[in-house]
């Protein structure tokens, strides 16, 4: 009888680390999106957004020419409409003139403040009067150059949301899973060497105490939950002078 019911303790001990390998393998696969939105972010968004701008900031500044300067507006289905700034200038350098195109260190349309129309809105201000305005050049290649170099801290901070939030959460879970795994290889190890008593290869018995091995995964849901509610979104309005007298209102909605 006694050999029956360590026989039977054993095997529903393999089935119970079976089980947590198979649920361990399924929670780093329901990771893995999380964790390549995070990194894809920090990656493509805010790493070379850092790395242009430090770069730029040893770029010489000169008087260039606009020949024109549009405010683009890109409608959205969910998000609302997105903005992005299309621009032509010319300047010279040495002696030698250049076409420039590109307005800012992000060129990519979105709705975070209101930095496209406060740049169109400069640009196309002096196209109309003819007056020069600053633009930056890369010295050891002139016919690189912007129209803006600021940092916008707002899109930065957008993304790093992402990074955080998103990248955080996978990247936690994908620890845990693999804490999983090889906390389930450990117990295999112990019952090979308790054989004759297998109920001593979980370590909580063991011990005496007993404890949940879910609290981590409850606490990161609670985590990931309580940040994403937390944000707030909200639809901005401000004025954005067209051309002529006339003032159009552009609204859009923002993280913020």
């Amino acid at each position: 009888m006694a050999n029956q019911a360590r026989r039977r303790t054993k095997g529903a001990n393999h089935q119970a680390a079976a089980s947590n390998k198979s649920g361990s393998w399924f929670l780093m696969l329901f990771a893995l999106p999380f964790s390549a939105v995070g990194i894809g972010m920090l990656l493509l968004g805010v790493l070379p957004t850092l790395y242009d701008w430090s770069r730029m900031q040893f770029w010489h500044e000169v008087p260039a020419r606009v020949v024109s300067a549009q405010l683009n507006t890109h409608r959205g289905s969910k998000s609302g409409s997105t903005y992005s700034v299309s621009v032509h200038y010319r300047y010279e350098v040495a002696g030698v003139a250049y076409d420039g195109h590109r307005p800012a260190i992000n060129t990519l349309a979105d709705n975070i403040g209101s930095f496209h129309e406060n740049l169109a809105w400069r640009l196309e201000s002096a196209q109309r009067s003819g007056t020069p305005v600053p633009v930056w050049v890369n010295p050891s290649r002139p016919q690189d150059s912007v129209a803006d170099r600021s940092l916008r801290l707002g899109l930065l901070g957008f993304r790093m949301i992402f990074v955080v939030v998103f990248g955080g959460f996978g990247l936690g879970m994908l620890a845990w899973g693999w804490h999983m795994r090889r906390s389930v290889a450990r117990k295999a190890q112990r019952l090979q060497t308790v054989s004759d008593e297998p109920w001593l290869a979980n370590k909580a018995w063991a011990d005496n105490r007993i404890r949940s091995n879910k609290r981590w995964e409850v606490w990161l849901a609670w985590g990931f939950a309580v940040v994403w509610g937390a944000l707030p979104t909200r639809r901005l309005c401000r004025p954005y002078p067209a051309l002529g007298a006339t003032k159009t209102t552009s609204c859009y909605a923002c993280w913020c």
